[in-house]
């Protein structure tokens, strides 16, 4: 390794004495061209005396690396290995960092290109405002009177039908009117027919509550026939009602979205220079609303009467069924005790058949059935 390094100077040594031979010819035109004066001369030494100073660095690495690979060279084979994946793994490195910085260039190139693009688009919107401001001044420079003359006859025009619908609405409210009376006086006819059917009902307890004779049975039933008749027509009529009130109900959601959009419509359309004319919309808007409010609560009102009625014939008909239970069972009991009491009158008449009763009791039994149809024959 010594010799070597002892060799290195050698190779150095002829090289310094050509410096030095171009260092006297170029102070030989440095001197000549200080002599004569001319610039470019000046600049040329300047120019090689740079150079110079480059080479003499370049050579002293060069005699750097030189010894470090005479050094490499005369280590063992392991350590060479080390230094080789040393190296190598320096060398890995500097791919990696070169990889990242070509990748890192890459993104900011493309975030410079996504900018420009904002800032052109930004620029071009900000353009568009601008003509569009200009554009809006120019058109508001060119509005006129004429202009403002005819939206004010549109909006006179507008509140004119505007007249006529509030017109039509009151005609409705009217007759919505008209219909809320005749429906009060159905509901009043309904609740007198259903006292009257009560009259009926307890005048019929007071006459079973006696003796149940024929005849009072056929009124029983007839009674009964006519209330479940009356039933059939309250029901009937509570239906019809009923289709009444959906029909009203319709017609009042309908009323009502009309007037909201106759409201909307005052307020957008009416015209700064006729104050009293929306005023006075407004008011009979509100009367109509307050209207139909009313109307709205006769009809709830009605709904109630109406389950009030449902109720009632759901009483009713419980009370004819009872009615119908004690009825039924009061003939029955009564039925068997003349049923016994005819059994004992035949007995009395005919001793004979008691005789034979006595001997026949346990292996035959007398069918009810016929003495029943006896008894009615009797009867």
């Amino acid at each position: 390794m010594d010799k070597k390094r002892a060799v290195a100077p050698s190779m150095t040594q002829p090289r310094e004495p050509k410096v030095a031979k171009r260092e006297t010819a170029d102070d030989r035109g440095a001197s000549a061209a200080t002599s004569t004066g001319h610039p470019a001369y000046c600049h040329s030494e300047s120019c090689r005396g740079l150079k110079l100073s480059e080479m003499l660095h370049k050579h002293q690495q060069c005699v750097e690396e030189i010894d470090k690979l005479n050094e490499i060279i005369h280590l063992s084979n392991d350590e060479k290995l080390k230094e080789i994946l040393r190296l190598r793994e320096e060398l890995k490195s500097m791919k990696s960092l070169m990889y990242d910085s070509v990748k890192e260039k890459e993104s900011t190139l493309i975030e410079g290109k996504t900018l420009k693009e904002q800032l052109l688009k930004t620029s071009q919107i900000a353009k568009d405002m601008a003509q569009k401001l200009e554009k809006l001044e120019k058109l508001k420079q060119k509005t006129t009177t004429s202009a403002v003359e005819k939206e004010k006859k549109q909006t006179e025009e507008e509140i004119q039908v505007l007249n006529k619908k509030l017109h039509t609405v009151m005609g409705g409210n009217m007759h919505w009117q008209v219909y809320n009376t005749q429906r009060d006086h159905y509901v009043n006819t309904l609740m007198q027919q259903l006292d009257h059917l009560k009259l009926e009902v307890s005048e019929s307890h007071e006459k079973h509550a006696g003796t149940c004779d024929e005849e009072m049975r056929e009124d029983a039933e007839r009674t009964i026939a006519s209330v479940k008749a009356k039933i059939d027509e309250i029901h009937r009529e509570k239906e019809v009602l009923k289709d009444e009130l959906m029909h009203f109900k319709e017609l009042c959601d309908v009323k009502d979205r009309h007037i909201k959009e106759l409201e909307t419509q005052v307020e957008r359309q009416s015209p700064p220079s006729s104050p009293t004319t929306a005023g006075h919309l407004r008011t009979q808007i509100q009367i109509c609303t307050e209207d139909f409010e009313a109307e709205r609560k006769d009809r709830e009102r009605a709904q109630a009467r109406i389950r009030d009625l449902e109720e009632e014939i759901e009483l009713l008909k419980r009370q004819l069924s009872m009615f119908q239970q004690t009825a039924m069972s009061q003939m029955k009991s009564r039925r068997e005790a003349a049923l016994a009491r005819y059994r004992r009158e035949y007995e009395a008449q005919h001793p004979e058949y008691r005789e034979q009763n006595r001997c026949l009791e346990g292996n035959t039994v007398v069918d009810r059935n016929d003495l029943e149809g006896g008894f009615d024959e009797i009867d």
